[in-house]
């Protein structure tokens, strides 16, 4: 059920989504503007769907020019939009999936990364390095972990240093 907000003139429509953790925000000044944050609904319809997907191979293939909300199409993280991502949002959409973007299983030991913008708390796999978004409670610096969670496919990082990753669970190995 949208929660409704009237800021001096400014209507603010904020729709939680069930288990995606995403939200949808409409604003509204006269006319009207639209800005999705669910990841996979490249439409902007507030639901991911087949169409979905449609859209983003015939958008990957050339075929479309553009799509209405770009940045949600890249829902594996990889700083890319493919036929990957559409693939996602039918395994999603099919309930193969439970969560855009997929959740990863990631072990590796917590480090202070030291970055262009600062230093931050960071996940060092064998493989990549991730920047925590969430701080993280019980768990220090050299400790291993084992760490359930999801590259933001959005981009951007903390501190400089990788990809931000949004922990859902976060458990010592030591």
């Amino acid at each position: 059920m949208p929660v409704r907000v009237i800021l001096a003139g400014l209507t603010l429509c904020i729709v939680l989504l069930g288990t995606t953790g995403a939200a949808s925000v409409r604003a509204e000044t006269g006319g009207i503007i639209e800005t999705s944050w669910v990841f996979g609904d490249v439409d902007c319809d507030y639901d991911v769907d087949s169409r979905d997907a449609l859209k983003l191979l015939q958008y990957h293939a050339d075929l479309r020019s553009s799509l209405a909300c770009k940045q949600n199409a890249d829902v594996d993280g990889n700083y890319d939009v493919s036929s990957v991502d559409a693939a996602l949002i039918l395994q999603y959409h099919a309930g193969l999936l439970d969560h855009l973007p997929p959740l990863r299983h990631l072990v590796g030991m917590v480090i202070l990364a030291h970055g262009d913008e600062g230093d931050c708390v960071a996940l060092q796999t064998e493989e990549e390095l991730f920047v925590f978004f969430y701080p993280l409670k019980g768990v220090s610096v050299g400790q291993r972990v084992e760490v359930v969670g999801y590259v933001e496919p959005r981009g951007g990082s903390i501190c400089g240093v990788g990809p931000l990753l949004v922990s859902i669970s976060v458990e010592k190995l030591d």
